[in-house]
């Protein structure tokens, strides 16, 4: 508590302004005063907000909420405007359902085309293989009937061509089996 023992004559106002505790005392009462001041401005903009009256200034006729007497004919206006635009979306929906269709068709025309030609070629490719294969077998043929009996001829071909033997075999033993057993269940009938 020192600076309550200061002298008179050396007081000054500008010892009164820089004493401590006027600091203190003057921010608080500006913190506060904002404080104040904030909590009034927003009781007024909630209060203005929710529709609500001040009690003080409160009559007896106005105690009854609004929502009490509701407008009919403002609700139908609203029911009928939500009610076109549920139309306005089904059909902008509709629209962008169409557009991305047809953006699909178009790419899938593109596709089409494309492996359109590649079919082409592939055939094209195949069926000049086939002509040549056929040549080249014939030859072939012709050398081997030339040189070996008809057993040996089957070996040749045989052992030439493993794979197109065993598919052939294969194939033809299940056409076998089929016809056979088709025949049994139609003898049991």
């Amino acid at each position: 508590m020192s600076f309550l023992l200061i002298d008179a004559d050396t007081w000054t106002s500008a010892h009164w302004i820089s004493a401590p505790w006027v600091r203190v005392a003057y921010g608080t009462t500006v913190g506060v005063a904002a404080l104040w001041l904030a909590a009034d401005t927003f009781a007024r903009w909630r209060r203005r907000a929710a529709n609500l009256t001040p009690v003080a200034t409160a009559t007896a006729t106005s105690s009854q909420p609004g929502f009490l007497q509701p407008d009919h004919e403002a609700r139908e206006a609203a029911l009928e405007r939500a009610d076109a635009y549920e139309q306005h979306l089904r059909e902008r929906e509709a629209a962008e359902r169409q557009a991305a269709a047809e953006r699909a068709a178009e790419s899938a025309v593109g596709v089409k085309r494309l492996t359109g030609a590649m079919t082409l070629f592939m055939s094209l490719f195949t069926l000049a293989s086939m002509i040549a294969g056929t040549v080249w077998q014939v030859t072939w043929i012709g050398t081997v009937a030339e040189r070996y009996t008809a057993i040996e001829k089957l070996e040749a071909v045989i052992r030439a061509h493993p794979l197109a033997f065993t598919v052939a075999v294969l194939v033809i033993g299940y056409h076998v089996f089929d016809f056979i057993a088709e025949r049994r269940w139609r003898r049991n009938a």
